[in-house]
């Protein structure tokens, strides 16, 4: 047999080996689902930490003493991994979902088997006493929280973050993503790496970063803003009778304010530092290329 031969031999068997493979992949179902759901029931205010690889999480106040959970489970079918196998993974995480509880504490999305991790993304909803105390993570996927009276904390990977109606201390982080912040009272830090921040209901210390995306905040400030952009607009929009002292700069964009400014030290069209109503709260802005409004 010529060499010429045995290597058509050779590639027409690798051939049928990819075509039989890629028939099998085809054969498997994308995506096997399931879910569940508890409903746990606590003495007062609950203290929740919710973690999840891939899946969205939703949180919403309810009534009375009870947490209710439930999850969405996707689970993805992948090359050497049979349907059988993706549906047992299902079916496991369905008979024995991933929450602990330890009075008032709650922990939701642990996961030691590394097997019952493998291309499993689960997703929650959760309804709770909004007295209580939320912290959320996901490494990619949106989170919603509304409602929450107790500190909330929210850190995405990859997603969006919107919380509102929210009268405690927030914590949002997101690797690449929007932040939308619609509060009433409580200290604020807001960061993502590329995205746009918005926040309104302001009263207390906010500090907002994004390294590339706008920003904008809303409120009267009781405490100092830092706000800072390397690549975007910011704007803060103030009350009319609020008195705080402004340290504005730009690389590269104009300031621009309605403001009464008491002017301290030098100023130009990059630089605004002055006092307005007789000083306050600071507030310090920086972006290194946009505009700066102060309204």
């Amino acid at each position: 047999m010529t060499r010429s031969i045995r290597l058509g031999i050779l590639w027409l068997g690798l051939v049928s080996l990819v075509a039989a493979s890629s028939e099998a992949c085809a054969a498997l179902p994308d995506t096997v689902k399931g879910s569940f759901e508890r409903t746990l029931k606590v003495t007062g205010p609950a203290d929740i930490d919710v973690n999840t690889g891939s899946g969205n999480i939703t949180v919403r106040p309810g009534e009375g003493s009870t947490v209710r959970i439930v999850g969405t489970i996707h689970a993805w079918a992948r090359w050497l991994d049979g349907e059988g196998a993706v549906r047992e993974r299902v079916r496991r995480l369905e008979a024995n979902p991933p929450i602990e509880q330890h009075g008032n504490v709650i922990r939701i999305g642990r996961i030691e088997d590394r097997e019952l991790q493998r291309n499993v993304g689960i997703s929650y909803e959760i309804t709770l006493p909004a007295d209580s105390r939320v912290r959320t993570n996901t490494g990619s996927g949106d989170i919603d929280l509304s409602g929450i009276r107790g500190s909330a904390g929210a850190n995405t990977g990859s997603g969006n973050i919107t919380i509102a109606q929210s009268s405690g201390d927030v914590r949002a982080t997101t690797g690449s993503g929007n932040i939308r912040l619609d509060l009433a009272g409580g200290d604020v830090r807001a960061s993502t790496g590329s995205g746009n921040i918005h926040a309104s209901g302001l009263t207390s210390a906010l500090r907002a970063s994004t390294g590339s995306g706008n920003i904008t905040a809303e409120g009267k400030p009781g405490s100092a803003w830092d706000l800072e952009t390397g690549s975007g607009d910011v704007t803060a929009r103030l009350s009319s009778d609020a008195r705080f002292e402004v340290d504005a700069h730009t690389g590269s964009g104009g300031i621009r304010t309605n403001h009464p400014i008491t002017i301290l030290g030098t100023f130009g069209k990059d630089t605004l530092r002055g006092t307005v109503r007789g000083g306050g709260p600071r507030l310090l802005i920086r972006t290194g290329s946009g505009g700066i409004r102060i309204e």
